[in-house]
């Protein structure tokens, strides 16, 4: 990722945080699988007697206004009444991307499909846990800098996230470690711009050989 994600911040005991907040960088897209997270919320709120930090949590969206999945997001959280757990501060630049993942306990990412997520190295960047959907596509690179769950289960996410929240400092702290570990065995951008060439130069060689 780009050089402005490498901000260090230091992990605090969850305790001590106002609030816990998880930021789902994500654009509204249907296999972003966005509206399973009010009924998350919903499970979080029934579990509260479990841990008392689950009380302070709350879920930061990235959504542009007049967005459809937005619409239904906001719909969802109504008629569960969890809209005070659900918040959506609009689409971000690419200035703006660090401080976001600074300020945020997690990041959670519903995802039923991706290729490459510049979610998970912008995580691993940002020393901020990572919580992402139990697929090949996200263990392939995720490995152990991750917490997993079945994306399509919101009692399975919102286990997850308690999960985490129940963490103490030093497993969390190797958590991250884990994903710095990953990150610096991850090409560069440059070195990817290299490898990308490489394999079309490759390419443009075979087709005017045949």
């Amino acid at each position: 990722c780009g050089i402005h994600y490498k901000k260090v911040k230091e992990l605090k005991d969850t305790n001590t945080y106002k609030k816990l907040s998880i930021l789902i960088p994500s654009a509204g897209f249907p296999h972003k699988n966005l509206e399973i997270i009010p009924y998350v919320a919903n499970e979080l709120k029934q579990m509260r007697s479990l841990n008392k930090n689950l009380n302070k949590i709350e879920f930061i969206f990235t959504l542009p206004k007049g967005n459809n999945i937005l619409k239904e997001v906001e719909y969802l959280s109504k008629k569960l009444d969890v809209q005070d757990m659900i918040i959506n501060r609009g689409a971000f630049s690419i200035s703006e991307g660090p401080k976001l993942y600074e300020n945020s306990f997690a990041v959670l990412l519903p995802t039923l499909l991706e290729t490459f997520s510049a979610v998970f190295v912008e995580s691993f960047s940002t020393e901020t846990p990572l919580m992402v959907s139990n697929r090949d596509f996200a263990k392939d690179i995720c490995k152990d800098g991750a917490l997993y769950f079945n994306p399509k289960s919101s009692k399975d996410i919102a286990a997850t996230i308690l999960k985490l929240v129940q963490m103490d400092l030093n497993k969390r702290g190797k958590l991250v470690q884990n994903g710095k570990d990953i990150l610096a065995k991850l090409p560069t951008v440059s070195k990817r711009y290299d490898l990308i060439k490489e394999i079309l130069v490759k390419c443009d060689y075979k087709i005017k050989k045949w």
